[in-house]
């Protein structure tokens, strides 16, 4: 949808002004790290409806 399109422009455009990728990962799970460290966990307060997803796994790395 558009908010994937409008976050795949942010980073490109991030990308670009400094050179090297943002959220760079060695694998899926490594970038969705890398994500996390550098935005935060998202939590029920900030995605609502985040827990009912089937993907959805509570996790102890917590982002802030």
């Amino acid at each position: 949808g558009c908010g994937i399109d409008i976050w795949s422009i942010g980073c490109v455009i991030s990308e670009m002004i400094l050179s090297h990728p943002i959220f760079m990962g060695d694998c899926k799970f490594g970038q969705i790290v890398k994500i996390f460290s550098i935005l935060g966990t998202p939590t029920e307060e900030s995605w609502p409806g985040l827990s009912s997803y089937s993907f959805y796994h509570s996790t102890e790395s917590y982002y802030a």
